[in-house]
């Protein structure tokens, strides 16, 4: 896990770190460096664009590195230097000494990568005349950008932006990410994120959940289990003309692991298209409550219908929940409407902004969906790029990974058949969400990969999540498998 922290958080970090600000600029500088030469740009010019604070010290003193190395690089000072600060000046000074180039705007031939180390943190409102010209010159150039810290022109702590904002490829972070490349505009504008390690130490408002975090969670698969042990989920989904929700989570359950899936659907509903791996049967109270006791998992939700009477059902259905339970969509409505309903205690909602919207009563923040998870006793996956996940007495998590094909009708139900299955398998809560949500995010990465963005569909989710089980990470949860 990678800590996230505010501009605040990161500046008192620096402040009681007991280490020179120069010492931090070298590691920045350093870092900077590093990250750069594995984009293996070559000999081409690589263009660093210089603020007269921080942000601009650490573009020169990477620049004194790049060159040492035998880069091309030149750097771009966009202010006087009597409007500079002193660590700029020094760290410019040393860059001069070295043979480095400094001239007044970017060069017409477009480099082979631009550095903006314009703002980084240090943007508190609106830019003036000479920024926003630079933030204009930086984004109507067609080389890769990189932004230091944070995308100049972004507010660190709330993702907004007061005017233009760098549009960057890849964002470098110095010491933690600042929650804003995650909210707001922010992540409009990071492009990938990578961080550089300073040594600090700070109190975290949210955790960035990584690939090695995510994988080490998965069960581990015996030889000798049979279905009830892969997992048993009951589903209560599907209604007439809303067949292809519950159908998309019960598959999903049923390629994340899930040994056995029964559907309950509703009386009529045409299930001619279901899997024939899929159990299905017409909701009957009594049959549903004698499985729920062999059952391991449920979820709730997908197609169920809005009428007065499935509103009612699926309060009877609340009311029997011992078991994990995953509730979306039409169950989430009904939690909305009905906020003194009970929600099982462990239950988790994977509402998208609009229904957690509906849920708070008000637009949501982490605040208010932290809490709304600690009172109800719940985790709440937060659908969107990126995805947050709430448990109570926890920090949010964030999961960055995804597409923006994604946004499809019927998306959402994969990951409650998904997360329902971790669940069925003996996952906490926490990481059935996520993992859940790793697997449906890297499914819908393999899935662009092979359909793009414009093209991806909810079905093709289903088709790579074999591919992201048998992700190499996992192989390791095999036991005794030919394949670990």
């Amino acid at each position: 896990m990678i800590d996230v922290v505010t501009v605040e958080e990161m500046k008192r970090a620096e402040r009681t770190a007991g280490v020179k600000e120069t010492v931090l600029m070298d590691l920045a500088a350093a870092g900077i460096v590093l990250h750069i030469e594995k984009m293996g740009i070559g000999k081409g010019d690589i263009c660093i664009v210089a603020g007269r604070g921080n942000n601009g010290a650490d573009g020169c003193a990477a620049a004194v590195l790049l060159l040492q190395k035998g880069y091309n690089v030149y750097v771009v000072q966009i202010f006087p230097d009597e409007r500079c600060a002193p660590l700029f000046l020094l760290h410019k000074q040393r860059f001069v000494q070295q043979g480095g180039r400094v001239e007044p705007c970017i060069r017409k031939e477009a480099p082979a990568l631009i550095v903006d180390g314009l703002l980084g943190i240090g943007c508190k409102g609106a830019l003036d005349a000479v920024l926003e010209a630079a933030v204009h010159a930086i984004n109507a150039s067609p080389a890769p950008v990189v932004s230091i810290d944070i995308p100049s022109g972004l507010f660190g702590t709330t993702g907004e932006a007061f005017g233009p904002c760098v549009r960057a490829h890849h964002t470098i972070a110095m010491g933690f990410p600042k929650l804003g490349c995650f909210i707001g505009k922010g992540w409009e504008h990071v492009g990938s994120l990578s961080c550089v390690d300073l040594g600090l130490s700070a109190h975290p408002i949210a955790r960035l959940v990584e690939k090695t975090d995510a994988f080490l969670q998965m069960p581990e698969v015996h030889r000798t289990r049979h279905k009830y042990e892969a997992g048993y989920v009951v589903a209560c989904a599907g209604s007439i003309g809303m067949e292809g929700a519950a159908f998309l989570s019960s598959i999903a359950a049923l390629r994340s692991g899930s040994g056995i899936v029964r559907l309950f659907h509703e009386e009529g509903m045409n299930s001619a298209q279901a899997p024939w791996e899929l159990i299905k049967e017409s909701f009957d109270l009594k049959r549903f409550k004698e499985e729920i006791q062999r059952a391991s998992a449920c979820f709730i939700g997908p197609g169920f219908g809005r009428s007065k009477e499935r509103g009612r059902l699926i309060k009877k259905i609340l009311a029997l929940l011992s078991i994990p339970s995953v509730l979306d969509a039409d169950a989430l409505y009904f939690l909305a409407k009905h906020p003194r309903w009970k929600i099982p205690a462990g239950a988790i909602l994977t509402p998208h902004k609009a229904e957690m919207q509906r849920l708070l009563g008000c637009a949501p923040t982490i605040d208010g969906c932290s809490t709304f998870a600690e009172k109800k006793k719940i985790t709440v996956i937060l659908k969107g790029a990126p995805t947050f996940i709430f448990h109570p007495k926890q920090v949010p998590y964030i999961v960055t990974e995804g597409s923006p094909g994604m946004a499809t009708a019927g998306s959402g139900d994969v990951l409650t058949g998904i997360v329902a299955a971790l669940l069925a398998q003996k996952m906490p809560p926490l990481e059935a969400a996520l993992l859940g949500v790793f697997l449906h995010g890297f499914a819908g990465m393999r899935a662009e990969k092979r359909m793009g963005p414009y093209s991806l569909i909810a079905s093709d989710l289903i088709q790579e999540l074999p591919s992201a089980c048998m992700e190499q990470s996992f192989r390791g949860r095999m036991s005794n498998s030919p394949l670990a």
